[in-house]
């Protein structure tokens, strides 16, 4: 029922074409994911087009350098969101929030850490903004070739998320850039899982909300669905995904909270 980019929904409403287009080298592949599931794939910067069926799902594309299986992908885009509802407009606004618990309590970074890969760098401290305190995450990415380098931002969620359903926030930055919201639960018997979302920061604050049901799992076999009760952390994330070695700079966060 119409057109949607990257980060965009669509309600059923009869199968649906995906198409990617790239200028990805030659030893490069293209994948659609739905879900977890690889469900068409292609060469190189050649363009990429699968029809799905007319049944809700989550897709994205990925692009993966041939020789690196083992590195982050390349690009990994916002999912678009086929909705069950076909007489619900696109990209409808999720319902107003009935309930909130805060996860910045405005004056300390009580229950927040940084965490970084062993090249990069992060800090997180209590700012004076505008409109009342911040905190503000300080990022610096080691230069050189892209290794998976990553700098961010946790709070601890040590009651999971069950009967929560999203997180908002307050964000900007000083330039435009994409930061990566990331939740992250214990696995019985295995390592920890994340699922994430990818958000569009820039110099402006904005409120920005991430429904858990629109997260993708964080590399190859996650599941699907999050597991609430299981989520020890939400995480803000600057990595190789979304920009480049080297990069640094900061980010502020504030009013942020679980709703329902």
């Amino acid at each position: 029922a119409g057109v949607a980019a990257a980060g965009g929904a669509l309600a059923v409403d009869g199968p649906v074409l995906l198409r990617v287009r790239s200028n990805a080298p030659a030893r490069f592949t293209t994948t659609v994911w739905k879900g977890t599931e690889a469900v068409a794939t292609g060469g190189g910067g050649a363009d990429l087009e699968w029809t799905g069926p007319a049944a809700p799902a989550v897709y994205r594309a990925e692009i993966r350098s041939d020789g690196r299986a083992e590195s982050p992908p390349w690009i990994t885009s916002n999912p678009i969101y086929l909705r069950g509802d076909s007489s619900a407009p696109a990209s409808a606004p999720p319902p107003k929030a009935s309930a909130a618990k805060s996860l910045f309590d405005g004056r300390t970074t009580s229950g927040w850490t940084t965490e970084a890969d062993a090249t990069s760098m992060a800090a997180i401290e209590v700012a004076a903004g505008i409109a009342g305190s911040e905190l503000r995450l300080r990022y610096g990415l080691s230069g050189g070739p892209d290794i998976g380098q990553f700098a961010g931002a946790a709070v601890a969620t040590t009651g999971g998320l069950a009967g929560y359903d999203r997180v908002s926030f307050t964000t900007r930055a000083e330039h435009p850039m994409r930061v990566s919201m990331q939740v992250r639960a214990a696995i019985e018997g295995g390592e920890a899982q994340r699922w994430q979302r990818s958000v569009y920061v820039d110099r402006d604050a904005a409120e920005r909300t991430v429904l858990f049901s629109d997260m993708s799992p964080v590399g190859p076999g996650g599941a699907a669905t999050i597991p609430a009760a299981a989520v020890r952390d939400i995480l803000f994330v600057v990595d190789t995904v979304n920009t480049k070695p080297g990069a640094s700079g900061r980010v502020w966060l504030r009013d942020v909270r679980l709703e329902k």
